[in-house]
């Protein structure tokens, strides 16, 4: 039986990085093991609220540096395992189909931080979020996000969403109609990771976005 499942997860694995083959380690094992606990783990994680947000600051470069915004960035405070960076449990969520929820979730949380800075009269910090390819061609996206941005009080331009790299084969119609109603609503957009990965001039030109964020790749040698 052992001899079986080390098969097993051998072939996942080789399958998972592209290979032919793969020799099944101890490590290679434990980690799997580990990856099938965080899976089961992560099904009453957002229930518990385990996931929080944390920002990224952008500053004004002419500006001495002032502080005028931020990135939602997402972190898992494990009961167990602690604090947790995306690298350990978005790949596992991207597996799983949760990339969406988690997507939404997010997006509850940079909101609700935006409304908090209204309350206290602070009405010009900026905050984008990042919204996979997956999650921006649902049909009912741009509805669902109208439904979420409505429940708060915040100057909706405040609000950026950045529309990450993703693989070719997207529903690029669907997320041109969602970014042009969210436009129109008044929630700024902006095109995440130009340059690395799959991200091209296509998507410059075909959807209408209002930040290009340049990936660190093209200015690392500036």
């Amino acid at each position: 039986a052992l001899a079986i499942f080390t098969s097993y997860v051998g072939a996942i694995t080789a399958y998972r990085n592209g290979e032919k083959y793969c020799i099944c380690t101890d490590k290679i094992l434990r980690s799997y093991l580990e990856e099938g606990q965080l899976r089961e783990d992560l099904k009453g994680a957002f229930d518990r609220k385990e996931f929080q947000l944390y920002l990224q600051f952008y500053v004004d470069a002419h500006d001495t540096g002032r502080i005028v915004g931020g990135e939602a960035l997402t972190r898992w405070q494990h009961p167990e395992r602690g604090f947790l960076l995306p690298s350990g449990f978005i790949p596992i969520m991207e597996r799983e189909g949760l990339i969406p929820q988690m997507d939404y979730y997010m997006l509850k949380k940079a909101c609700d931080f935006l409304e908090r800075l209204h309350r206290d009269k602070i009405e010009d910090f900026y905050i984008s979020c990042n919204i996979s390819r997956v999650t921006f061609e649902e049909p009912s996206f741009a509805e669902r996000c109208k439904e979420i941005v409505e429940k708060y009080r915040f100057r909706k331009s405040l609000l950026i969403l950045e529309l990450t790299e993703g693989l070719p084969g997207t529903d690029s119609y669907g997320i041109r109609r969602n970014a042009a109603a969210l436009r129109e609503y008044g929630v700024r957009l902006a095109l995440d990771d130009f340059g690395e990965g799959f991200t091209s001039f296509f998507d410059l030109q075909e959807y209408p976005t209002d930040y290009l964020k340049l990936d660190k790749s093209l200015v690392d040698n500036v």
